[in-house]
């Protein structure tokens, strides 16, 4: 009987360094499981991405502003002719 007891310690002393191994382990990764990273990343690329997109807005709207002001300007004078030198 003092023999099985032993080995059932034996067995428990085993698990239970495993165990304590495992939980540093995760301990250690915890940060990394978070994903604390991943989302600082995707608000940053997302940030310049906004950056990107209003920078060719107001390009557009500037482009836009041209394209209108050069219309009016012709139809405000369709019969204006250059003379020959």
């Amino acid at each position: 009987m003092e023999k099985e007891e032993r080995q059932i310690e034996e067995r428990l002393e085993a698990a239970t360094t495993l165990l304590e191994r495992t939980l540093s382990w995760l301990e250690e990764r915890q940060g990394a499981l978070t994903g604390e990273v991943e989302r600082i990343s995707a608000t940053v690329e997302q940030g310049r991405r906004e950056a990107e997109l209003a920078e060719k807005l107001v390009s557009a709207e500037r482009e836009l502003a041209e394209l209108k002001a050069g219309a009016a300007q012709s139809l405000l004078s369709p019969l204006r002719r250059t003379l020959p030198d």
